[in-house]
């Protein structure tokens, strides 16, 4: 079911205010605890429990989640949760009982992909509304890499209740067991008239568009790749040209097709200042890339003029911003520091040696733009480049943070494209994009892509307020199965809305779409009329 939205970081505030305000933010075992025992029970074994996802149900992740299906109350095996927003787990006591602590384990192995929630609700059913017992957040970072096991628990005064929840956002695997709802039946019946659970509202309820202010213009969005392979990744003209403008078989120009265009670096491009060096280079080599596409706007602009059309202005650019990563050692010189990424973990400099090099790479780039005259182009915004929140990293979260707030001093915002259920993609905002776009990742699950994987994006992309990333993978220009899965993908967000004005990024290899406008086969080029067909639909 879909449940109640809760972002990380409003639902962690909500929480910690209304704990402050039931004097319950740092709550100590009872005294009770300290005496004898006896009487304490755990009727979690015994109580109907259910659980529930905070998000659209997906039955790619529900399936990897079979695998690891041990019962909640297990001491043993654990219960494996993956993705899909978040868990509530709601224990029917059927009678109500004095419940006196509330918890349950988790384990953290990064080697698997497995990590603790940044925070743990505990809550209760009393008075006939649900209220908050505490919030526990992880004492210990996700970051760390050991193998480590942890009990979230909290001490509850005696609070007669027959339903307790327990909630906890899943941003990559949650693994759990030992679940325990420990009550006192010697306690006096207590039935406090606690403040309600906050209610947490949802601030979207439908996905970007192009005239929303955070997508600054950005209709139509295409991911050109540069910096390493060859041919492939250097764009001439004539490459770009059937992506700026609409090519008709008979090689007019009859409309426009992309109006911005991402330029982002290939994954094997060194971590290095040299390696971001030369990416930089490619960007701003003569005749190519940049420079290309200047050309190619330009043509686009005076052919469709010619049409009698106005001139739609210039081309806006987005570039990538490499992700310097932990632990790779000495990157390079900035102003006469040399900067490393081997910091230690937890050492103030994993983030601050890299956000030296990400300074110097946007200083750079505007640096070189200014001095490219190139009048066709417009700079509209840098891109982060890794798809999700890397929670192995330290300091992933305060790296974005730190480069939102360089980008935004130059007066350019940073934008971000997620896979689906990406960690972090509920707190885009938080962390400090101006836009996000998010992934469907369907035409490339090949003969395994189910219809459920586009109906479940279409909702995340609503209730998170993002735009929508379009897929054409290499395989299309020679297999039916991906061209006709690329092809539906198009008419269901077609038909559900998500077309026209909503704002789009598309993946398309590396020049597919120009290879496709160009191709002899009617099956292929018919994958360049659908895509313009689908940016311009009504």
């Amino acid at each position: 079911m879909m449940g109640r939205r809760r972002t990380l970081c409003g639902r962690r505030i909500a929480a910690a205010a209304l704990c402050a305000a039931m004097g319950l933010a740092a709550i100590a075992p009872p005294a009770a605890r300290a005496q004898a025992k006896d009487a304490w029970l755990d009727f979690a074994p015994y109580a109907n429990i259910q659980v529930d996802v905070d998000g659209p149900v997906d039955q790619g992740f529900a399936a990897q989640e079979k695998k690891y299906d041990a019962p909640l109350t297990s001491t043993e095996g654990w219960r494996g949760f993956d993705s899909q927003g978040g868990r509530d787990i709601t224990v029917d006591l059927t009678y109500d009982r004095p419940v006196v602590e509330v918890s349950i384990e988790m384990l953290q192995k990064p080697a698997w992909g497995v990590f603790y929630p940044e925070h743990v609700d505990f809550e209760a059913y009393v008075n006939g509304k649900w209220v908050l017992l505490g919030t526990r957040q992880t004492a210990i970072p996700t970051w760390d890499p050991r193998q480590t096991t942890q009990v979230f628990s909290v001490s509850a005064p005696g609070v007669m209740t027959h339903l307790v929840r327990i909630h906890f956002p899943v941003a990559a695997w949650v693994f759990v067991r030992h679940l325990q709802v420990i009550c006192d039946m010697t306690a006096q019946p207590s039935y406090p008239d606690l403040p309600a659970l906050p209610a947490v509202p949802a601030p979207f309820t439908q996905p970007m568009t192009a005239l929303d202010a955070r997508a600054h213009g950005i209709h139509n969005m295409l991911l050109v790749y540069t910096g390493s392979h060859g041919q492939q990744g250097t764009w001439t003209a004539d490459d770009f040209l059937p992506a700026t403008g609409y090519l008709m078989p008979n090689g007019e120009i009859g409309g426009r097709m992309f109006d911005t265009m991402l330029f982002l670096p290939y994954g094997d491009v060194p971590d290095t200042q040299m390696g971001w060096q030369k990416y930089l280079q490619s960007l701003f080599a003569h005749g190519v890339q940049l420079e290309a596409l200047d050309a190619a706007a330009a043509q686009t602009n005076n052919a469709l003029q010619r049409f009698g059309g106005n001139p739609p202005g210039p081309e806006q650019v987005v570039i990538g911003i490499p992700y310097p990563r932990f632990g790779d050692g000495r990157w390079g010189t900035v102003d006469g520091h040399t900067i490393s990424f081997q910091a230690k973990t937890g050492d103030p400099a994993a983030v601050s040696a890299r956000l030296q090099a990400v300074g110097w790479f946007v200083r750079s780039v505007l640096s070189r733009w200014r001095q490219a005259g190139l009048p066709h182009l417009k700079l509209a915004g840098f891109y982060w480049t890794s798809e999700a929140v890397r929670y192995k990293s330290p300091g992933d979260t305060e790296l974005i943070q730190g480069t939102a707030a360089l980008v935004h001093q130059a007066g350019l915002p940073l934008f971000w494209i997620p896979y689906y259920y990406a960690p972090g993609l509920e707190d885009w905002q938080q962390l400090g994009f101006d836009a996000a776009w998010l992934q469907l990742n369907y035409v490339f699950l090949g003969e395994q892509a189910y219809a459920e994987r586009l109906t479940n994006a279409e909702a995340l992309a609503a209730r998170n307020g993002t735009g929508i990333e379009l897929e054409l993978p290499s395989q299309a220009l020679t297999s039916p199965l991906y061209r006709g899965l690329y092809v539906q993908s198009l008419r269901q967000m077609q038909n559900d809305g998500f077309a026209g004005i909503v704002s789009h990024a598309f993946y398309a290899g590396s020049k597919l779409l120009s290879q496709a406008a160009r191709s002899p086969d009617p099956a292929v080029r018919a994958l360049y009329d659908a895509t313009y067909g689908f940016l311009y639909a009504g």
